[in-house]
């Protein structure tokens, strides 16, 4: 058995555990048993009870795929790191540690979807970035870019979430036309390309255009169409726009093609 190196902690599916080093003669990352325990939400005997039980039958090789720390030297290290207590020292009858290889073996064991996508992550994040590292800057650069993407990833989701959250506010209704586009958006911010077509919208208006195309004020375009019910949904369609006194969001009424021609019709009118 080489000399087992424990150097520092690092975060594994939002979890600290010890980064190890030896136990196989190649200088490669291992990983303890009570580490895949607390990796995959279980119990240190569950795990420790899978390789007992496969190691007559020859499916774990020790020196290959596991050895067992209990009664060397290395469990003065596991102390004095704080990975194990002397009382959970003696009260353990084995204190097994995995290549990757032996972790792999372990996790066909367990066999389900939960461990699988976490056996993934396992991997991404505690073995292969190990081989990055040693692959010199090449690696660095792919570590830097893993990282990269992740955030990315993790900010494309947060956008997504909030245009979701929208969406589906009850306290400020959107006309289904404007939902649509919201669920839309996320999903492509989330996939990557246009999944959901877009709904098809007619051109529409603002009272502040055809005021001015029509040498009138806004206000009167207002006054106008309040007093002869153009503000539905045979006219046009509220819109939610930014307040041109403050940051908020206000609700307005977007005129169609239809409610332009009927505002220039009354306005024609009162001459």
């Amino acid at each position: 058995m080489e000399n087992l190196i424990i150097k520092g902690k690092i975060t594994v599916l939002g979890k600290e555990i010890p980064v190890i080093y030896g136990g196989f003669g190649d200088g490669q990352r291992t990983i303890l048993a009570k580490t895949v325990a607390l990796l995959h939400d279980t119990e240190i005997r569950t795990i420790n009870q899978l390789i007992n039980n496969h190691i007559e039958d020859g499916y774990f090789e020790e020196g290959i795929d596991f050895v067992d720390l209990k009664g060397t030297k290395f469990e003065v290290i596991l102390n004095d790191n704080g990975i194990y207590t002397q009382n959970a020292i003696n009260r353990s009858n084995n204190i097994y540690l995995l290549s990757q290889q032996g972790y792999t073996l372990l996790l066909k064991l367990m066999n389900t979807e939960l461990a699988r996508k976490q056996y993934k992550q396992v991997i991404r994040q505690y073995f292969q970035l190990e081989e990055a590292v040693k692959s010199g800057h090449q690696g660095i650069n792919k570590i830097k870019q893993m990282e990269m993407e992740a955030r990315l990833c993790n900010a494309k989701t947060r956008q997504a979430k909030e245009l979701i959250r929208m969406a589906d506010n009850p306290n400020s209704p959107l006309p289904s036309e404007y939902k649509h586009i919201l669920y839309a958006k996320a999903a492509e911010i989330i996939i990557g390309q246009a999944l959901i077509p877009l709904p098809v919208t007619e051109k529409t208006y603002s009272a502040t255009e055809i005021a001015k195309e029509c040498g009138v004020s806004a206000n009167k375009i207002g006054r106008i169409a309040n007093e002869n019910g153009l503000k539905t949904s045979r006219y046009g369609v509220y819109v939610f726009d930014k307040s041109p006194y403050s940051n908020k969001q206000v609700e307005t009424f977007r005129y169609n093609e239809e409610g332009r021609r009927k505002l220039m019709e009354l306005i024609a009118r009162e001459g």
